[in-house]
């Protein structure tokens, strides 16, 4: 990350809009902020912060008081830079405005992207703070902690507890995905698996049987249902031809008759064709008379016309030679009138032009004298002003003066020594021991009674589902007597499905017989009535027949054939009755093997012969034989439907009680592995907590008896902490005085040169005044010259001798204009009284030329008048229907006598009755529906033979899948076992924070010529080890002011260093905001050398400081000067050597 550009206004001591160009300020790689306490310094981070994350550390609820008082709202704007795999360019924008009550609200909020083109990624404040966390992977307390350091947060990270700063640490190297994310993950991809091993058992269940043997058997009733199928459709088809003669030839006769019925329409319709054919004949003479009677017509509208417009227009030529004299009159007055005016309006009007000019001298230097007296006035006000600034700061100097003495006598007077820190150092040392061993103990005990409470609560949970297994287990049960109930009455219906089978089979063959004795006593009659005596027998060849076969009644043919349909087609019924129920009892046998599967220790569904109702055996074949069989067939019928009902409930329920008892089964093995976990658990913490309390004995009883008592460390290191924080804020009290007192000299002298020039400016306006009074004198004089005085109304008079020279110039053109405008409509009525004449006189002899022609038609034409002339003509439109009646009438003649032939002939004298075509469509109906039966019976074997291959294939694809999900389950297991807790995380931090504190160490000990080192303790807290106190270990708070300075630059330098946003970007800045005052001169030398070699490493560093050594050292700086009080805000300016 790299920053770009800062844009800050109306922000605590800011007020205009100041830009901020780090690209130019860091080029160098370490640049400083420098300028006066107060003047804004720290703002610039505030700044920075405010844009990214929309918050100011310093400020209490985040935002409040951060607007400058003179403003009404403020805005700030950041632009960075990440440099990665590409580099991308972001601005966060944020403004604020205040409220009627005094407070704060957000105007206008967005992040964008500046690649080429802005793109807005967000333009609402947490979708823009979320966005920022999501790009550079810091929380604002991460940003304060390791990138930009405000006032007080310098050493916050060396001072973390080990807890929070292995927190920090995940969330600065992205270490979640070692954590929760990894731990997310393999839970996501176990219960994947368990979920998918689950599913694969449920469609296993679904499937029912799907082996190979099923397969193999329905393939093969398929096969013969289709040979059925094909021989009964190839009837149809031969028989259907047949069928198609006989209605082609019905058809034929149809359409004879149709025509013949339309030939005796014609004839009726002959004398209205004639009639048509007559008014054609006289609607072709009265078009010969049209043309001549439309030109008549014409040329006496156009007669009448002409007349008409001569009369407008000589009425109109009257008028207007009128008007044209009138306006003639008007403007010979008008001329005459400015002609003799003019002269004399245009001399005064010179003089009064030159008269306004030399009022607006007189006017101009007025202004310019008041201008100048109010100048004089302030500057007179300016000297007083900056005589009594001077005086206060004479005194202002004194007493910084005595105020720097005496805080330098009480810093001498509050010290603490250094032998008795150390040993207070000490003591505080062995009491955190102590304390942080009780605190591990009583964590020890929370997490017991926690451990206790889940274990419990488990225990518990886990007697509530066995006890909901068992009432599921009861009502499982009692679903189960009723599946048996169902089967033993699918196997009844079965058995009298059969038998219903026999019965008609058996009477189909009866009927057959029938049918045959029928047939032959038909022949035998037929044949002993064409015998004669002499003639041979075709039979035997006898000429003699002495007893041919009698005639006892008609055999009966059509009984035998209406009994043979009627029982087969109750097979057909029985048949289809058969697969249904077969169909249920196969749904109930595998629902009864999913129930086992879920309920392993119930009965499982089978020939319970013992159950069945025994009337299947004790059928009443005799009252079949009396009654028939309809009865039994409806029946049949009613119980498959009931059994499909029963068994979709059935299944409806057995699914509610495998989801039930699957569900129950899982949290109960999910609560008992729970129980065991938490019992372990408990078992753990009571050791843990017996071997803390045994350490925590053995530090008392070590404790050194030149010691204070553990219990007086704190108050005492507390004392020394006091001494210490106070002895640090003198300091700075001191350094502030004596920058103040310089400050103040050079404020002192800045004053006296600021004196001296306001008094040379007042002498200067006081000549330009004497220059003025001259001026004005002259003015005056000139105008009453011109017969005016200062106060004469110059203006209005010149307004109004215009007003009247344009007024007598506007008269005039207008007359003109109106005279030129009626000149202009009597030549125009002259010539249209012209146009009018003449038009009439053509008029009129058109019209003598037309009615004679006509005259001469009319004698010719046998018309007597015009209105027989216009009766006899036809429109178009009547014309062409006409005409097309009749050809129609003719053709349809001649169609008829053709089509009537043409039937005749493929009629060739064959004749079908209705009763034939009728006895032939409905045996093409039988075998119709005997092949639409069929292919009915076919699909759905059909449907059948592909669900169960469709079944078999996937069944044995579920099995492939079981055995690899199987494995896959073990392996995230195991996983989840290994990395349960944040044990692994913890590790990668712990790691991670042993690399920063190796490098932090080294660069401590460049700061301190190798005194101090930097470790960590076994609770992941920082220590010191003092190479020049032999080696001794110290905690770092401590550390005075300055070695806390080094120490936390050290670490927060290395964390910076080994940051990188989202993985992939590196950190290449860090902001530092306190410290350097606390250095001495060589100290101060060694940090900023140490400072300069970091560009080496690309990264950026910017300081804020007042320290004058700090901003001779660094080579550019940006300088802050203080805001004025109710004047302007703070301002930025940049400086280079």
């Amino acid at each position: 990350m790299k920053p770009i550009e800062l844009t800050i206004q109306g922000l605590n001591s800011f007020r205009e809009v100041q830009h901020i160009d780090f690209e130019t300020l860091s080029a160098d790689g370490i640049f400083g902020i420098f300028g006066p306490t107060g003047s804004g310094k720290s703002t610039i981070l505030d700044a920075i912060t405010l844009a990214l994350y929309g918050t100011v550390e310093r400020a209490s609820n985040n935002t409040q008081g951060i607007l400058n008082q003179l403003e009404d709202q403020l805005s700030v704007g950041f632009t960075f830079e990440l440099a990665g795999a590409k580099t991308d360019r972001y601005r966060a924008e944020r403004s604020y405005k205040r409220t009627k009550d005094g407070g704060l609200r957000l105007g206008t909020c967005r992040l964008l992207r500046l690649n080429g083109e802005k793109e807005v990624l967000a333009d609402k404040e947490k979708d823009v703070t979320r966005r920022i966390q999501d790009i550079l992977g810091l929380t604002h307390d991460d940003f304060t902690r390791a990138v930009v350091l405000p006032q007080g947060k310098f050493s916050e990270f060396l001072t973390l507890k080990g807890n929070e700063r292995r927190k920090m640490l995940q969330r600065l190297f992205h270490l979640e995905k070692y954590g929760d994310e990894l731990l997310a993950k393999l839970k996501m991809h176990y219960e994947a698996v368990t979920r998918r091993l689950e599913i694969i058992s449920e469609k296993e269940a679904l499937l029912g049987d799907a082996s190979r043997q099923a397969v193999d058997k329905l393939r093969g009733e398929y096969q013969l249902l289709k040979k059925e199928f094909s021989e009964t459709r190839t009837r149809m088809e031969n028989y259907g031809q047949e069928r198609d003669q006989i209605r082609q030839v019905w058809m034929l006769q149809e359409e004879k008759d149709r025509k013949i019925k339309a030939q005796h329409e014609l004839v009726v319709l002959q004398p209205d064709i004639e009639d048509k054919k007559r008014l054609l004949k006289l609607n072709d003479k009265a078009d010969k008379m049209i043309p001549y009677l439309e030109h008549l017509i014409t040329a006496e509208k156009e007669n009448q016309e002409a007349g008409t417009e001569f009369a407008r227009a000589d009425s109109l030529f009257l008028k207007s030679r009128t008007s044209e004299e009138e306006t003639r009159g008007k403007y010979a007055t008008a001329k005459q009138l400015i002609e003799e005016k003019e002269p004399l309006l245009s001399a005064r009007r010179q003089e009064l032009v030159q008269g306004q000019g030399i009022r607006r001298q007189l006017d101009t230097g007025l202004k310019e004298r008041l201008s100048a007296l109010t100048s004089f006035n302030e500057l007179e006000k300016q000297i007083q002003s900056v005589n009594e600034k001077i005086n206060l700061e004479v005194k202002r100097k004194s007493e910084l003066g005595l105020s720097l003495e005496n805080l330098e006598k009480t810093l001498s007077d509050i010290e603490v020594p250094n032998s008795q820190r150390t040993m207070i150092y000490q003591a505080r040392d062995g009491k955190k021991a102590i304390d942080a061993m009780e605190d591990r103990l009583k964590e020890k005990r929370a997490d017991w009674k926690k451990a206790q409470k889940n274990f419990l609560d488990n225990q518990q949970a886990l007697e509530g589902e066995i006890s909901r297994q068992e009432e599921t287990v009861i009502h499982a049960e009692q679903w189960f007597q009723q599946c048996r109930r169902i089967y033993n009455r699918t196997e009844n219906a079965g058995s009298t499905i059969r038998l219903l089978l026999e019965f008609v089979r058996r009477k189909q063959e009866e009927a057959a017989q029938e049918r045959d004795l029928a047939y032959k006593q038909l022949l035998s009659l037929n044949l002993a009535s064409g015998l004669e005596d002499g003639e041979p027998c075709p039979v035997c060849g006898a000429v003699h027949h002495p007893n041919p076969a009698v005639r006892i009644s008609h055999p009966d043919q059509e009984g035998p054939d209406k009994k043979i349909a009627y029982y087969r087609k109750s097979e057909d019924a029985l048949i289809r009755f058969q697969q249904e129920n077969n169909t249920c009892g196969f749904q109930l046998e595998e629902q009864s093997k999913n129930f086992s599967a879920i309920f392993p220790h119930r009965p499982v569904t089978g020939n319970h012969s013992e159950d069945q109702d025994e009337s299947s055996d004790q059928v009443n074949f005799a009252e079949w034989e009396s009654h028939g069989i309809k009865e039994a067939l409806d029946k049949a019928a009613l119980d498959i439907r009931e059994q499909k009902q029963d068994i979709i409930a059935l299944g409806e329920t057995l699914a509610k009680y495998i989801d039930q008892a699957r569900e129950l089964n899982q949290k109960r093995i999910s609560l008992e592995a729970n129980l065991k976990i938490y019992n372990e658990s408990k078992q753990k913490i009571e050791d843990e907590a017996l071997n803390l309390k045994h350490e925590l004995e053995k530090l008392i009883a070590e404790w050194p008896e030149n010691f204070p008592k553990p219990d007086d460390v704190a108050e005492i290191d507390q004392k020394i902490q006091n001494a210490d924080q106070e002895a640090e804020r003198i300091r700075k009290q001191i350094v502030e005085a004596r920058i103040a007192l310089t400050e103040m000299e050079q404020k002192f002298k800045s004053d006296q040169d600021e004196n001296a020039r306001i008094e040379a400016k007042r002498n200067e306006i006081r000549g330009k005044l004497e220059n003025i009074r001259s001026s004005l004198a002259n003015c005056e004089q000139e105008l009453s010259l011109l017969h005016l005085s200062p106060d004469s109304p110059v203006k209005t008079m010149l307004e109004e001798l215009d007003y009247e020279l344009r007024t007598l110039k506007e008269s005039k053109e207008q007359h003109y204009q109106m005279w030129q405008g009626a000149l202009s409509e009597f030549n125009e009525a002259d010539k249209l009284r012209s146009g009018a004449s003449a038009r009439l006189e053509r008029a009129k002899t058109n019209l003598e030329s037309a009615e004679l022609k006509w005259d001469e038609r009319m004698n010719q034409s046998g018309f007597a008048t015009r209105n027989a002339v216009l009766s006899a003509h036809m429109t178009e439109e009547k014309r062409g229907e006409t005409e097309k009646r009749i050809e129609s009438y003719e053709k349809d003649t001649v169609q008829l006598a053709s089509d009537l032939r043409t039937l005749s002939e493929k009629l060739a004298g064959q004749s079908v009755t209705k009763d034939q075509l009728a006895d032939a469509e409905e045996r093409y109906s039988q075998l119709e529906k005997s092949v639409q039966q069929l292919s009915e019976r076919l699909g759905a074997s059909s449907t059948a033979l592909e669900d169960i291959t469709k079944r078999n294939a996937l069944f044995e694809e579920l099995e492939s899948g079981r055995k690899t999900a199987e494995k896959a389950e073990g392996q995230f297991e195991k996983m989840q076992r290994v990395f349960r807790g944040n044990a692994f995380v913890e590790f990668v931090a712990e790691e991670q924070l042993q690399s920063v504190c190796l490098a932090a160490s080294k660069r401590l000990g460049d700061l301190t010529s190798g005194r101090y080192a930097l470790e960590t303790d076994e609770g992941g807290g920082f220590i010191i080890r003092d190479n020049g106190n032999g080696g001794i270990l110290r905690p770092v708070s401590s550390l005075s002011g300055g070695e806390t300075f080094l120490t936390s630059l050290a670490l927060a330098l290395s964390l910076s260093e080994q940051i990188q946003l989202r993985g992939n970007v590196p950190l290449q800045f860090f902001f530092l905001d306190e410290g350097f005052g606390t250095l001495d001169p060589e100290l101060l030398d060694t940090v900023i050398t140490a400072l300069e070699r970091l560009h080496m490493r690309k990264l950026f560093i910017g300081v804020i400081s007042h320290v004058p050594e700090m901003r001779e050292r660094l080579p550019r700086r940006l300088v802050v000067e203080p805001a004025e009080p109710s004047g302007r805000g703070s301002q930025v300016s940049m400086e280079y050597l």
